[in-house]
């Protein structure tokens, strides 16, 4: 009887958790991740309309402070050949941020910034700000695109990220508030430019999809059963 109570409750256990994916944050290339980790996942809204969603652990970032981001992109994320921004959203970071305008683009993030005209070939957007999005180390960013596809478009597995981190270029220049002198942003480390894997996949929701171990866990639960009811 103990045995089956404990059965029955690992099986709540397992499907009431809706078998969430955890978000797995990596590095691909660690020159260019200024001591970030990154992932990056997709959401199915439906009709035709996805939220691709890229998360930022900053907790080892290795920049100057005060810190900022001028600049993200997304490049690749589908193979459709007509697509559009409808709606770009961010949290975590300096709060003081929410209030200052993204400049939404369909072109390539350089080292300067977006592209001044939209860009041919793969498919992108980026999302600059007219004042760096400032944090601290060891916040948790997330910049969210909502992307428009056509009837059955679909989300490709893997996305290519683009983003350009600042630091404040301190010195004897105009005086802003208390003590601080500044008078720029300026890039802080490489441009990040990679591929990274899209937890979402193509288009679908990271909840309520089992991982291979969730299967395992259950079939495993399954089996006792049956041996018990046996008994």
């Amino acid at each position: 009887m103990k045995i089956t109570k404990l059965v029955f409750l690992g099986l709540i256990g397992i499907l009431g958790t809706g078998a969430v994916q955890a978000t797995v944050f990596t590095c691909p290339d660690p020159t260019k991740c200024n001591g970030n980790t990154f992932a990056v996942s997709t959401a199915n809204l439906g009709s035709d309309l996805f939220a691709i969603t890229v998360a930022i652990d900053t907790t080892g970032y290795t920049g100057g402070a005060p810190a900022g981001l001028g600049a993200i992109g997304i490049k690749s994320f589908t193979n459709s050949a007509t697509y559009d921004l409808a709606g770009f959203m961010t949290t975590g970071g300096d709060v003081a941020n929410s209030s200052v305008p993204w400049i939404l683009e369909k072109s390539e993030l350089n080292a300067n910034g977006c592209g001044d005209s939209p860009a041919a070939g793969a498919a992108r957007f980026c999302a600059s700000n007219i004042t760096p999005f400032r944090f601290t180390a060891g916040d948790i960013l997330n910049f969210v695109f909502k992307v428009q596809l056509p009837s059955g478009g679909t989300i490709n597995n893997t996305v290519h990220l683009k983003y350009l981190f600042l630091e404040q270029d301190i010195d004897a220049g105009t005086r802003i508030g208390g003590s601080e002198y500044i008078d720029d942003w300026k890039k802080a480390g490489s441009l990040g430019s990679f591929d990274i894997a899209n937890g979402g996949g193509t288009g679908v929701s990271e909840e309520g999809v089992p991982e291979p171990s969730t299967f395992a866990l259950l079939g495993g639960s399954l089996v006792a059963l049956g041996l018990l009811r046996r008994r």
